[in-house]
Formats: C-alpha cells, structure tokens, sequence
C-alpha cells in the first residue's frame, strides 16, 4: 500500500472506537476496513443462496461484488444495526444502511410533495458536478462517518464530494502520506498487504 494512517486514538471515522488501536500504522486497506466495519478482520465469504440480498426492495438482490452477513453487535458507521441482524445485505444496501441507517431509500421532495431532481454538485472545485450516479443532500440530521456535516447543511453533493466529506471530513483533495519517520507498513498482522 501506499497510504497510510498512524492511529493516535482520537479518530471518529465510521464513528469507530479507535482506542484499541492507539499506536499502530494501518494501511489504507486496513484503515478503510475498521472504519467501516470496526473490526479489522475481513467477512467470511458468502456462498450459495447467502449471496442474495434478503431487504425486500432492493433492486437487484442478486447482483452484488460483496454481499454482507449482519451481526446485531455490528457498529459501522456509527449506526445500531440489531434490528437486521441476521440479514444478508448486497454492497448497496450495506453502504444504504451505514450512511444513513436505513434501508429506506427516500427521494428529495419539494413543499407541494412533488419529487426533486437533483443533479448537480454544490462544491466549486468538483472535477464532474453533474456526472455522478447518485447524489446526497445534506441535512441537519446528517451524520454519517461521524462528521459534522453542519457547515454543508442544504447543499447537494455528488458521490465523489460526499464519499471525500465522509472519509476526509474536508472536501478539498489531498493524498495521504506516509507519517513522518514512519516505516510506511501496515502494522496488522493479519494485513495481506502490509
């Protein structure tokens, strides 16, 4: 890997407890993982009938690069995930559940009720406003990644912009360094790719 993050105990990312890991250099495979799912260790892989999406509208149930057994004591994203324990989620409806903790996708609405057609990117420097398969509004009541998202509030971004938020907690682009005297290596040591 490349990226590299040093753990020092106070990260929110994904709403994770990250005390446990205080010291250690993860990669970003490694980071990525725990900030999402808050444990280092990789899924078991599904097979057969598991590999099929069990939220009943979820628009192509069997069409998924990962699909994700849920456990109640799961806590990615911040989010209280008991009440499907046991489900089989596909990628979408996993990453549906740990931005917004629902499977419920809501479209904006306007005053008359009418639906509102949002494409375009509120961020001044996004490379591609208006190119992007799916678009976020931000409200007072966003959370997600453990953010605050305040200073966003009634903006639209883009798939890009809000995954970068949500990661990075800034919308400006950057890449991630090696720490300074750092060895750059994951120190997991169950890494496959340190």
């Amino acid at each position: 890997s490349h990226r590299f993050h040093t753990i020092d105990g106070r990260q929110r990312a994904g709403g994770q407890d990250w005390s446990a890991l205080k010291g250690h250099v993860l990669c970003n495979t490694c980071y990525n993982r725990y900030r999402e799912r808050g444990t280092l260790q990789t899924f078991q892989v599904l097979g057969g009938k598991e590999k099929r999406c069990t939220y009943a509208d979820c628009e192509h149930p069997s069409e998924s690069r990962r699909f994700y057994h849920i456990d109640a004591s799961s806590s990615a994203g911040g989010q209280d995930w008991s009440p499907i324990a046991g489900s089989v989620l596909c990628d979408a409806c996993y990453r549906q559940y740990f931005r917004r903790g629902t499977l419920e996708r809501d479209r904006f609405r306007l005053r008359d009720g009418a639906q509102e057609q949002v494409h375009r990117c509120a961020y001044d420097k996004c490379a591609n406003p208006s190119e992007s398969q799916h678009f976020y509004r931000i409200t007072g009541t966003t959370e997600a990644g453990g953010r605050d998202w305040s200073a966003l509030e009634g903006k639209v971004l883009c798939s890009a912009c809000y995954q970068q938020y949500l990661v990075r907690g800034t919308l400006a682009r950057g890449r991630l360094k090696p720490p300074d005297g750092e060895e750059a290596r994951c120190t997991y040591e169950e890494c496959e790719n340190p």
